[in-house]
């Protein structure tokens, strides 16, 4: 009896040896097994729906960039069309205000309108060494409604008039009105007649 109670003694520790060296070695196992699990990365899986959505978002951002540039050029090229206008009209107002000025005596030769020797500042047209050629100028000035006159210069040129007037403002205000309605005639220029 002694001796089934020592056997049964050493059975009960003997198992309880085994259990605690199981649990032991499995706790450490499941430990091992935690920690190899952590350690051990996933692969990434690619989403290609996000991927999607980032292109569509950058190409509509670098249209939108795109669009915003080319608003701004279109609007600088319009400044810079709308200086070079106003630029040119600004030095076309200033050649049309321009005006040559010539003193010489004169005498009228053939004239279609009665020219008052008050009437020192005449508009020129043209100006010929051969008389022909100055009647001609006054025909084509005669059918464009014009009173032209010939005058000649102490040096024999002669000159053909379309205008006279008694003050040189007039005269000026005249060749700049005449410019714009008779652009064939933009070289016109005026005569002060000495007296």
């Amino acid at each position: 009896m002694k001796f089934a109670s020592q056997l049964m003694a050493v059975c009960a520790l003997s198992a309880a040896f085994i259990s605690f060296g199981c649990s032991h070695k499995g706790s450490s196992s499941v430990a091992n097994r935690k920690h190899t699990t952590t350690t051990r990365q996933t692969p990434k899986v690619r989403d290609n729906s996000t991927d999607a959505a980032a292109d569509r978002a950058a190409k509509l951002k670098a249209e939108k960039e795109a669009e915003r540039k080319a608003k701004e050029e279109a609007e600088a090229a319009k400044l810079a069309a709308q200086k070079a206008k106003e630029e040119a009209d600004r030095l076309a107002q200033e050649q049309a205000e321009q005006v040559v000025v010539k003193e010489e005596k004169v005498k009228v030769v053939e004239s279609k309108a009665d020219v008052d020797d008050s009437h020192r500042y005449h508009i020129i047209i043209g100006s010929f060494k051969h008389l022909q050629n100055a009647r001609q100028q006054c025909e084509d000035a005669i059918s464009k409604d014009f009173l032209p006159s010939i005058m000649e210069n102490e040096e024999g040129m002669y000159r053909v008039g379309i205008y006279s007037s008694a003050t040189e403002k007039t005269a000026r205000n005249k060749i700049a009105q005449l410019r714009k309605s008779h652009p064939e005639y933009v070289g016109m220029w005026l005569l002060i007649e000495k007296k």
